[in-house]
């Protein structure tokens, strides 16, 4: 059944590309990629966001390497790598936050503990800064929590 899933997806993925490509509203081409993660009932990915900024004068990137599992209605797990430029000698910041559908939690590797946190709304909230935006840009398009929530794309 997971050899399907991992063969059936990047087919829809395909699917869902060419017809966003044929669009040039993107109005229309936002709300078909939020149609797109509504129907689906689990994802899976891993990345590196990118952020660029300017501190003083200074130009500082940073890059945050992360993974991400989701399972309709409300489990998920996002991880993620931060290297600090500012910091040289400093381990990397890592952390992760997760739901097994009845209790979300959020670690933070710099402290090496952990907390439960009270609803999914919040976890995915508090780990989104310190994950560069990764625990929320596709779980808040993706997990029922935020469904009461205006869409990002609005």
């Amino acid at each position: 059944m997971n050899r399907v899933k991992r063969l059936v997806l990047p087919f829809v993925v395909l699917l869902s590309l060419h017809a966003l490509a044929e669009e040039a509203d993107p109005a229309k081409i936002l709300a078909k990629v939020q149609a797109t993660y509504k129907a689906m009932q689990t994802y899976k990915a891993k990345g590196t966001v990118q952020m660029d900024m300017d501190m003083s004068g200074t130009k500082v990137s940073m890059e945050t390497s992360f993974t991400m599992a989701l399972k309709k209605p409300n489990q998920y797990l996002v991880t993620w790598t931060q290297e600090n430029p500012m910091m040289p000698g400093m381990p990397a910041q890592t952390g992760a936050v997760w739901s097994d559908g009845t209790q979300p939690y959020l670690y933070m590797g710099m402290m090496n503990a952990y907390s439960k946190i009270e609803g999914d709304m919040m976890a995915l909230s508090a780990a989104t800064g310190i994950s560069s935006g990764a625990a929320f840009t596709i779980p808040s398009l993706f997990l029922s929590a935020f469904e009461e929530q205006p869409a990002p794309f609005d």
